[in-house]
């Protein structure tokens, strides 16, 4: 019987959840720039300047900044982004930051072609409709009876987590096991990108939505210094998403 209600919580949660994850298909028509020289001509985000914050340890009585970082400038990829030292002198003015720690950390960088071609919309000429029957396909690669039951099975299995989840932050226990669920197949596939080199590529060679991946990178860059890990260390999917496990 309690099987049956996991299995009944779970379905209805996950058909939610992938409802909500459905969104609009970008365009076709918009144009993104094809090279660096056209990217150039792009004006860079500019961070307002605030009053220097001093810098300070972490709560967890930690090293603020893990891993070997430390330079005089910026060197690398990025060496010649006026977009990059902006966001570092942004993460120096606001959040207190070692100017030096940044500048090696964004020197060792990586373009990731893959993640630029994913997250840029192939250029077409007019406009395009979405394929009939999308929704249809994408409930059904998730709403299926091996995925109900692994979904069941890792509940059960982690309990008294999802329960003090759930009672920390408010979300039934049932959508977070969907969100696992569609995120990492429940925890079999956590993703192999470099989350600090996918975010760094999506905030600084992709442009449609820089602007959000740069507060994503600037809130990356906070929690590895709180948490006082490496920012290279983490990997999850192409656009970022990681934490479990």
């Amino acid at each position: 019987m309690a099987n049956l209600v996991y299995k009944r919580l779970f379905k209805l949660a996950l058909a939610a959840l992938l409802a909500g994850c459905a969104s609009e298909p970008v365009p076709h028509h918009v144009e993104y720039p094809k090279n660096t020289q056209q990217q150039s001509k792009i004006p860079p985000t500019r961070y307002p300047s605030n009053q220097h914050i001093q810098q300070y340890p972490n709560s967890y009585g930690r090293s603020p900044y893990s891993g070997s970082y430390g330079s005089s400038g910026l060197t690398g990829t990025y060496a010649n982004s006026f977009a990059v030292k902006s966001f570092i002198q942004h993460m120096v003015n606001k959040h207190g930051f070692s100017e030096a720690y940044l500048n090696r950390l964004f020197s060792q960088a990586n373009r990731l072609d893959s993640v630029i071609r994913l997250e840029s919309p192939a250029p077409s000429t007019g406009p395009s409709k979405p394929r009939l029957g999308s929704w249809t396909r994408y409930r059904n690669k998730f709403l299926t009876d091996a995925h109900i039951s692994n979904g069941v099975e890792f509940w059960r299995n982690n309990a008294d987590a999802i329960k003090q989840a759930s009672v920390t932050y408010g979300v039934d226990p049932e959508y977070i096991v969907g969100i696992i669920g569609v995120e990492t197949y429940f925890g079999k596939n956590f993703g192999k990108t470099c989350i600090f080199d996918a975010l760094t590529t999506l905030s600084f060679d992709t442009y449609r939505r820089s602007d959000y991946f740069k507060s994503e990178l600037e809130n990356f860059l906070l929690m590895t210094r709180d948490e006082g890990f490496d920012p290279r260390q983490p990997q999850g999917s192409w656009a970022g998403a990681m934490g479990y496990g």
